[in-house]
């Protein structure tokens, strides 16, 4: 059967399966992570559900595989709020992020480990079972990290992003960053390719913002990107201009910054303007 064919097959440590959150909230992690983290390059801000992974060959198989566990799941209203760390060993530590609730990320993980058996690297690593972490750096000294960590806290905005779909990512080479190959939705879709490079590589040639116009002055950026993002759009990026009533909204692909401009888009009694950004 399924099961027993990838209890056989070879882990790799080139390929992962992960919750993400939205690309358009990385920043205030990224600032943590280009600093702090090693992997800062290697890695998207990430928790790893299943690592090491099947190989990226096997990938359209394991998408299904895994769509058939999430189907139907609920959407997980995530909160990254609090910072924490692991001591691996005296000179070794790592800080990280914590998602909460931490109880149905768990479970998800679980379901995906029992779908996958012989994957359990992640729960088994540790004497305390899976911790659900997104790691934004190491260090060499727990008086130093702890210093750091509590001056994080003390100006962290939480982030909140509501959880409804994983990600299937690989690299090719060692040094390689990974990508994301296959996008696995809470709903039972699996959208191939990656969307996030893309925006990258398209990002250089094409203006793919639009201007937002008629905005209230009490909107901010998170806002404003959900306008859209709950329209499904891909938001890559959202930046209000205070106190002037507009903003400029970024999109992954020209498909969407179109759909973007031709969608009704309203706040309360307010149709707003949106248009391609100059």
């Amino acid at each position: 059967g399924i099961n027993a064919e990838y209890g056989a097959m070879t882990k790799v440590y080139k390929s992962a399966v992960i919750l993400s959150p939205p690309n358009y909230l990385w920043s205030p992690i990224q600032v943590i992570r280009q600093q702090y983290d090693k992997s800062f390059h290697r890695w998207p801000p990430h928790v790893n559900l299943l690592y090491p992974f099947v190989p990226n060959d096997s990938f359209p198989e394991a998408a299904e595989k895994i769509r058939d566990v999430i189907k139907g799941s609920e959407p997980i209203q995530t909160s990254l709020s609090k910072f924490n760390f692991f001591k691996h060993s005296a000179k070794s530590l790592t800080m990280w992020l914590a998602p909460e609730p931490s109880g149905p990320i768990i479970e998800l993980q679980k379901r995906l480990e029992s779908a996958f058996p012989g994957f359990d690297d992640q729960s088994t690593k540790s004497g305390n079972g899976f911790i659900p972490h997104l790691s934004v750096g190491q260090w060499t000294s727990q008086p130093q990290l702890q210093n750091i960590m509590s001056s994080f806290q003390n100006n962290w905005k939480p982030i909140e992003f509501l959880c409804n779909e994983i990600h299937l990512i690989s690299r090719i080479g060692d040094d390689d960053p990974f990508e994301i190959r296959f996008t696995v939705t809470f709903d039972g879709q699996i959208k191939s390719g990656n969307v996030i490079t893309q925006s990258i590589a398209q990002n250089r040639s094409t203006n793919l913002k639009v201007f937002v116009a008629n905005l209230p002055f009490s909107v901010t950026d998170t806002q404003l990107a959900d306008l859209f993002g709950s329209r499904n759009l891909k938001v890559t990026s959202a930046k209000v201009i205070k106190n002037k009533g507009f903003g400029f909204v970024e999109f992954s692909t020209v498909e969407e910054q179109q759909t973007a401009i031709g969608a009704k888009i309203t706040i309360g009694e307010r149709i707003l303007t949106v248009k391609a950004a100059k």
